[in-house]
């Protein structure tokens, strides 16, 4: 798809400035790729490529308002453009509204049958739990994308959730066979042949003692993650510790504070979740842990100034108010 600018971007300095843009957003360091765009789109105020680069940092930030502004004014000049239209739903997807998201991904895929739309489909209703409606779609898409290990990887998980598990078993050994990075999808085999072996998290930890794999990543997250769905939390807690020295992000240390919450260990929870950055904040079931986190280790005091230091910070986060509120009211 062609987009139209109001001035041509040939000018060297303006392309560097798009490629160190999707860099910064690789690295995710918004603020910066922020600044360039928006000095970008100073001098092209009608480049939908500038706009588009600057909807997608707001929207992998979590700054949703800004997003949807962005989306709106290019839809209201050219509401039938099929990339922004599916952004659009990216974005509501982004935003939990999964219905409205639905319906802009069915009109799409209705009028052209676009596979990666029919991803989309099938991706939204697997994570509505409409399994039926999600094996329609993924098998609508994948004769078209088949070399696409993500998309076999969700065709895994939807086979999987219908108990279809011979052909689940197919996909994800043809994710693992066409990924350059098949770490993660090894380790959901593993989990997958152990979930049909039906053994523990412990008999399981004891069959991979000597195994070359004990000690990597993937095997070490999909531990943690057994052992907290048994409710052994200290296992837990070790592994995720143990994953956090070799692998320090976001994810994983909102894993561990997870953890904390279910074990109830409320005040190590709300002390990781402080770590976490705007965007978690504004998921519900998140800012709901972060409440109860306050409410039960008695730091509804400490929990309203860090809410109301985020909220100066990015005034746009206005959902942030209504937690706020609610601690208020529980001192």
């Amino acid at each position: 798809m062609i987009f139209q600018s109001e001035k041509p971007m040939t000018a060297q300095k303006s392309f560097l400035d798009l490629r160190e843009v999707r860099e910064l957003i690789k690295l995710k360091k918004f603020s910066e790729a922020e600044k360039i765009l928006n000095e970008l789109i100073a001098e092209h105020p009608n480049d939908q490529y500038i706009q588009g680069a600057l909807f997608d940092v707001y929207l992998k930030k979590g700054v949703f308002d800004k997003a949807q502004k962005i989306i709106a004014a290019i839809l209201k000049n050219d509401p039938d453009n099929y990339f922004f239209l599916s952004r659009k739903g990216d974005l509501l997807v982004a935003m939990n509204k999964n219905k409205e998201a639905l319906k802009i991904f069915t009109n799409l895929f209705n009028a052209n049958k676009d596979p990666h739309v029919g991803w989309r489909l099938a991706n939204e209703h697997y994570r509505l739990k409409q399994f039926d409606q999600a094996e329609y779609y993924f098998d609508q898409t994948i004769p078209k994308l088949f070399d696409k290990p993500e998309l076999n990887f969700l065709g895994f998980l939807i086979k999987k959730a219908l108990k279809k598990n011979d052909k689940a078993m197919d996909l994800i050994e043809a994710a693992i066979n066409r990924s350059n990075q098949a770490e993660q999808y090894k380790s959901q085999k593993l989990k997958f042949q152990t979930e049909l072996k039906n053994i523990s998290a412990q008999q399981w930890e004891k069959s991979i003692k000597y195994s070359t794999t004990k000690d990597e990543p993937f095997v070490l997250k999909e531990l943690a993650e057994k052992f907290l769905n048994e409710g052994k939390f200290d296992k837990a807690e070790q592994y995720y510790k143990e994953i956090l020295k070799h692998d320090p992000n976001e994810f994983n240390k909102s894993r561990l504070g997870y953890v904390y919450y279910k074990w109830k260990k409320y005040d190590l929870a709300l002390s990781i979740f402080f770590e976490m950055p705007l965007k978690s904040f504004m998921y519900p079931s998140f800012m709901n842990m972060v409440i109860k986190s306050a409410k039960e280790s008695g730091q509804e005091e400490k929990a309203i100034e860090h809410l109301q230091d985020l909220l100066d910070k990015n005034p746009e986060a206005k959902s942030l108010w209504g937690a706020i509120k609610k601690l208020s009211q529980a001192k």
